[in-house]
């Protein structure tokens, strides 16, 4: 009876041990080998090449990232959004596009980070971590995040047309006599 048990304690201890062992490759693929962020980078590359750009391509297989030391603030989003902060690439896809509009012409990369208007987790490299999984290709900035640095938008001469809710709600603040 005692070999029956023991029998079975051997085949479950070896089945728990390749378990653990496919559980552990497959974690080294997919953090070493093949991670998120070379696959993004791949693409890229493969991308401009079918698209002829040549100019101002950026150095690749390196993981980039803004580094604000003053705040001890790292944002690693531009390792898979690699124009960020580049004019002239708008026609490309996200995450591979410029980006958009003009506010990046007042708020300059690295003085400035992507997390600090969009939020998100930027020393994260994986895209679920970072954007989260809902409208992660669509991640608009949060206007409330703009209070964080321009606490002056509490000055009543000030206008920001560009934060139709935090002047909506300044206007509210002052209108009920607070």
């Amino acid at each position: 009876m005692e070999k029956k048990y023991l029998r079975a304690y051997k085949l479950l201890s070896t089945a728990a041990a390749l378990l653990f062992m496919i559980i552990f490759l497959l974690m080294i693929e997919e953090e070493i080998i093949s991670p998120q962020w070379k696959q993004y980078q791949s693409e890229y590359l493969s991308m401009i090449n079918e698209k002829g750009i040549k100019n101002n391509v950026p150095k690749l297989s390196s993981i980039r990232q803004i580094d604000i030391q003053s705040i001890g603030h790292i944002d690693r989003c531009i390792t898979c959004h690699l124009n960020m902060g580049k004019i002239g690439y708008d026609s490309l896809q996200l995450p591979y596009a410029s980006h958009p509009g003009t506010l990046l012409e007042k708020h300059e990369l690295p003085a400035y980070s992507c997390t600090f208007c969009h939020n998100g987790n930027g020393r994260s490299l994986k895209r679920h971590q970072t954007c989260g999984e809902e409208n992660s290709r669509d991640r608009k900035p949060l206007e409330s995040h703009c209070v964080m640095c321009h606490l002056a938008v509490f000055d009543t001469t000030q206008r920001y047309p560009t934060m139709p809710k935090i002047m909506k709600g300044l206007e509210l603040f002052y209108s009920s006599g607070c």
